[in-house]
């Protein structure tokens, strides 16, 4: 059958399908006033199908498909004014191929390349589209940097086994250090 669950107010917040106990079918969720929250698809308890994302003013977050719990294909990411931020595409719940990231005004700002999960690649663009910071990585490993527009360095750090490992700063526009932050295996 449906559950449903209500906000205090009795608006709708939540309504989902069961069948054998588990989540199947549609499942919708609501921001307290009254916009969609997130839609989503389940099978046998696991989502599946095409899921969608929302700011609680009603503009799409994001969008995507699962298969049986796991992302897959390409999944986009809006800002809340509407504008493509990010268009990823995953196998299995890895990144898997080019991840975008794009201007306001819909110009490529980063694209990263990844394998399995795996990074290979960062490319960073100006605004008039020119490459101006790259960084490549053998098998997870390698010197992660990005630039502001000035060439100055805004961030850098180093990748090791795919993760975050040691020091990594960040900086002001000017080039004086704005926070270090230490990782170990990825963890902060």
């Amino acid at each position: 059958g449906t559950e449903k669950f209500y906000f205090h107010s009795g608006k709708l917040s939540a309504e989902t399908a069961y069948q054998n106990g588990k989540q199947e079918g549609n499942s919708t969720y609501y921001y307290p006033n009254g916009k969609l929250q997130t839609q989503a698809t389940y099978k046998n308890g696991e989502k599946h199908g095409y899921e969608k994302y929302w700011y609680s003013h009603g503009q799409l977050q994001e969008e995507g498909w699962q298969q049986e719990g796991l992302l897959q294909g390409t999944w986009l990411f809006y800002d809340e004014m509407g504008n493509l931020s990010i268009k990823n595409y995953y196998t299995n719940n890895d990144l898997d191929g080019y991840k975008y990231e794009f201007y306001p005004d819909g110009k490529l700002y980063n694209k990263t390349l990844y394998k399995t999960g795996w990074i290979i690649e960062f490319l960073q663009y100006d605004t008039n589209g020119k490459e101006i910071n790259r960084c490549e990585f053998v098998n997870g490993a390698g010197k992660m940097k990005v630039v502001h527009f000035n060439g100055n360095t805004f961030s850098e750090g180093r990748y090791s086994n795919n993760e975050l490992d040691g020091e990594y700063n960040f900086y002001f526009f000017d080039g004086k250090i704005n926070s270090k932050q230490y990782y170990q295996k990825g963890l902060q």
